[in-house]
């Protein structure tokens, strides 16, 4: 007759072989790799595509005085390349129209060194083509910037030259008024004339006061 078992609590389950699983994981995670080094790599090849392209094309645009054209549209908002272009694109065309835009208005600037009006409307002649031809907002609003803070250095550099000049002219009026008064009491000595002297002493006096005041002379 058989005997009873009563040895259960002490058998061990056989060791279950996960190396294969182990071996597909690390499978998984070098392809994983793989695919993202790849992914790097052409984004960054992509990338520096679309910056060369939109450099050329932004000089070019510039050079000829035509519009830059973006790359636009749904697959372009999806594309690395198309993104850098644009970007290339834009900042290469605003930095060559900053320099096309300083040196007109420098120009314009010489040409009317004491009259702010004509000077902006000969800035707003000159620039108004190219900002017409930018159909792009962003583009547009960007150059309409640059070309205001060229502008705006030039015009207080004539708001200047207009105050200097018109300085010059009201101490011209000053020096010609005690010149005169000047004479005035040297003839007044010579005649005795005590009224003539105290009234042309006090003209001197009065027009070194205005002059002072103007800033064309210090008190030493």
């Amino acid at each position: 007759m058989a005997k009873e078992i009563k040895y259960y609590g002490q058998l061990r389950p056989t060791g279950v072989d996960n190396s294969a699983a182990r071996r597909f994981e690390a499978l998984a995670g070098l392809a994983d790799q793989v695919r993202s080094t790849a992914f790097e790599f052409g984004a960054k090849r992509a990338q520096e595509k679309g910056q060369e392209e939109g450099l050329t094309a932004g000089q070019a645009a510039a050079e000829t005085g035509s519009a830059p054209e973006r790359r636009k549209g749904f697959l372009s908002t999806l594309s690395i390349q198309d993104q850098a272009y644009n970007r290339a694109m834009e900042g290469s065309y605003l930095a060559s129209m900053q320099i096309d835009v300083q040196n007109n208005i420098s120009r314009i600037a010489a040409e009317n060194p004491n009259n702010s009006q004509a000077f902006l409307s000969a800035v707003d002649a000159s620039v108004r083509p190219s900002l017409d031809a930018l159909t792009d907002p962003t583009t547009r609003a960007k150059a309409e910037q640059v070309i205001d803070v060229v502008r705006s250095q030039q015009l207080r550099q004539i708001d200047r030259n207009v105050i200097t000049r018109q300085r010059n002219e009201a101490d011209e009026v000053l020096v010609q008024s005690i010149t005169q008064a000047n004479d005035l009491l040297v003839n007044s000595a010579k005649d005795n004339n005590a009224l003539g002297v105290v009234t042309s002493t006090q003209m001197i006096t009065e027009q070194l006061g205005n002059r002072l005041d103007l800033g064309t002379i210090s008190q030493t």
